[in-house]
């Protein structure tokens, strides 16, 4: 978002309204230098609300605030000036006469407020030095320019009326009460918009006119459309529509992100205006966009990627002597103890992670070992243990949740407190893309396997609806859905998704896994894949596609990466990002291994589509090359098997000689994969040549 917003409650200064502010790269923060080469551990952005919309008839405790329309771009929020006390429940739309309605879009270029009957007030926690207002040009609109005294910060604030008699009868007129406050003589029924003009209040005129020409107009809705195009489908292309609402049919100014204006299509790089340019809080900068509809292009899709690594020359093979040595550990890898991984901690995140590990081993088994007995014991050992979860037997069962259209936790109804410890904060809604995708993947395994080995399709007919509904859960595409809101993680604006549920946070929502981001949707490709579902194959790889871009440019930082702050870049990777805030940790440790490690589980064959070999091996080199993830930094042992098997990314002959090392420590090995399935990596994964169909049917 180009603009900071916030709803002030009357408690700092008396202030009420709902604030503004855009970024000031002057006044970030940046935490101690504790990171490769003196790199910050943290950045993070000041808050100072510089406009503020409200009204004279709003009061303290007794004005109220609501969120109407709620989608994956876009809200409305309601202010109520009536008598209404908070958690009194939402008023009655119909007799509510005295409110304000602010749309609220990501990239929205003006704060845009509808007044209903109130007497409108602009304030700010530092003082107007200058206020004039300037000629609009149409009788309909009133325009002022506000300048701030701290920095000479301008602002630009049309007032649209609804008819020339409305203008003339009650104009709009703004008057200075005190330093900080400027409130109209009269009241007012139309649209005020805001917008952020200059920093330094020189060389503007660009900025007004094109802020002349696109005012009166404002964002109420987005819109997604997609379409697969090129010969092997593997190039694809995704319209933003934005809905315009508002008293002008002007077009819309929106704000684009960096990934945005990588991948736009030459007809939208047309319509972007530089001179547009503000700070995103934490994505780099933002350009202006005059255009109702957005297209972006997304090249080299992993239409061939499947189940297994592809080698240098496309398909990955294995010599007989190193199958031979795969095949002993998968033999004994296949005898453990499944149930009590899964059964004693029923964790919808650890007891997925379980079953996608013991489900990528039996693949392997067939696939690559050609041991089909080995399979069938294998898959029934999966079956059978994977029932608690698919027949809802488990300590925590889930139930659908009616009030947010999803499936949570029993937990959530049972008293819990809403602190999101209890399995991650599953019935918070936090992680569900992280936790169900290992279920999916298990799922999409399992259907597979039973194809390949001839079996009947039993097992699917019983649990495809219970697979679908995990998958609708996190990313349901249509909203001819009503059960389950679209796409609820997969935020379509800032190319990833978000892992936070429904608990509050100052720096707004976040993400620490963007690995397990990836693994989301590779989930549903596999998926897709088992079930002969072209649609969402295709889905799948176009959100792939934009993914790649998107953690490339925002959670995996390159040398020379520009959008976040040369203090930060030497991290190589953001640990969490929020909205609003950069932090180079995890939320359960401050080893090296968690934060970077978190980045890359789980290793799969679609691990190198986003982390390139240039920058795996450059992160090994940075981190990991003087032994850290041995146990000399005192993290856990299992993330040294994870380490060793993003090594195979740029260096898999190593990564081989770890894993087939004779006195390997089996300590080593996460609980969400298994040696075997990291020796099949490493033996076939020697870089990414995308010319050929593995295991794709």
């Amino acid at each position: 978002m180009p603009y900071n917003l916030a709803w002030m409650n009357g408690t700092r200064k008396g202030l009420l309204g709902l604030a503004a502010d855009t970024i000031d790269l002057t006044k970030r923060k940046f935490g101690p230098k504790n990171g490769p080469g003196g790199a910050v551990e943290f950045y993070s952005n000041a808050f100072n609300p510089r406009i503020i919309l409200g009204s004279t008839e709003l009061r303290k405790g007794v004005s109220d605030i609501r969120v109407f329309d709620p989608a994956g771009q876009s809200a409305r929020v309601r202010i109520y000036a009536d008598a209404n006390g908070y958690n009194t429940g939402i008023p009655d739309e119909g007799n509510a006469t005295k409110i304000i309605d602010i749309p609220i879009c990501n990239g929205m270029g003006f704060v845009s407020a509808e007044y209903h009957e109130l007497t409108p007030v602009i304030s700010s926690i530092v003082a107007v030095e200058d206020i004039r207002q300037l000629p609009s040009g149409n009788e309909l609109i009133t325009k002022y320019i506000i300048r701030f005294a701290d920095d000479a910060d301008s602002w630009l604030v049309y007032a649209h009326h609804r008819s020339i008699e409305e203008a003339k009868s009650t104009p709009f007129r703004l008057q200075s009460v005190g330093t900080t406050r400027l409130e109209a003589r009269y009241l007012f029924t139309g649209l005020l918009q805001v917008a952020h003009l200059s920093l330094d209040n020189r060389g503007h005129a660009g900025r007004e006119a094109l802020l002349d020409y696109t005012t009166g107009s404002y964002c109420a809705g987005v819109e997604i459309n997609a379409q697969i195009t090129g010969p092997y489908a593997d190039s694809g292309e995704y319209q933003m529509r934005f809905k315009r609402a508002g008293q002008r049919k002007s077009p819309l100014l929106m704000y684009a992100l960096p990934h945005h204006v990588k991948t736009f299509h030459n007809s939208t790089v047309a319509n972007i205006h530089r001179v547009f340019k503000l700070p995103s809080p934490a994505n780099g900068m933002m350009y202006g966009v005059i255009a109702d509809t957005w297209r972006l292009k997304v090249e080299s899709l992993p239409v061939e990627i499947g189940w297994l690594p592809l080698g240098q020359e496309g398909c990955a093979s294995f010599p007989p002597d190193v199958l031979q040595q795969i095949h002993t550990v998968a033999r004994i890898e296949v005898g453990q103890n499944l149930t009590l991984q899964t059964h004693a901690n029923p964790s919808m995140y650890f007891s997925g992670k379980a079953y996608a590990k013991y489900a990528f081993l039996c693949y392997s088994t067939l696939h690559v070992l050609k041991d089909p007995g080995l399979t069938r014991l294998c898959l029934s050992r999966l079956k059978n243990d994977f029932a608690l979860f698919a027949e809802n037997r488990q300590k925590n069962k889930m139930v659908y949740d009616t009030t947010w259209g999803g499936i949570v936790s029993i937990r959530a109804f049972e008293g819990a407190e809403p602190s999101g410890d209890i399995d991650f904060g599953n019935y918070l809604y936090n992680d569900h893309h992280f936790h169900y995708s290992y279920h999916i993947q298990a799922a999409a395994l399992i259907v597979q396997l039973d194809k390949d080995l001839g079996n009947s399709n039993t097992w699917f007919r019983g649990n495809r609806e219970w697979v679908n509904s995990l998958l609708r859960d996190y990313a349901n595409p249509s909203k001819e859905d009503r059960y389950f809101p679209v796409f609820r993680n997969f935020d379509w604006y800032h190319g990833h998704s978000w892992a936070r549920g429904l608990l509050s946070c100052g720096d707004s929502k976040d993400e620490e896994s963007s690995s397990e981001d990836l693994n989301s949707l590779y989930a549903q490709k596999l998926w897709g894949i088992a079930i002969d579902d072209r649609s969402m194959i295709a889905r799948a790889n176009l959100m792939l596609g934009i993914l790649k871009v998107s953690t490339n440019e925002y959670m995996l930082m390159s040398k020379g990466n520009q959008n976040h702050p040369k203090e930060f870049v030497g991290n190589l990777v953001t640990g969490i990002l929020a909205e609003s805030k950069a932090d180079h940790k995890t939320y359960f440790g401050s080893y090296k291994e968690y934060i970077q490690g978190i980045h890359m589980i789980p290793v799969t064959a679609m691990s190198p589509y986003i982390r390139s070999a240039e920058f795996c091996e450059l992160e090994y080199q940075t981190y990991f090359s003087k032994g850290l993830h041995y146990g000399k930094s005192g993290a856990d042992k299992v993330w040294a098997g994870i380490i060793e098997a993003n090594r195979a990314i740029f260096d898999p002959k190593r990564s081989w000689e770890f894993f087939n090392s004779r006195v390997f420590d089996d300590t080593m090995i996460d609980g969400g994969t298994s040696r075997t399935w990291f020796m099949i990596l490493s033996a076939g994964m020697g870089g990414l040549n995308i010319n050929e169909t593995c295991h794709i049917k």
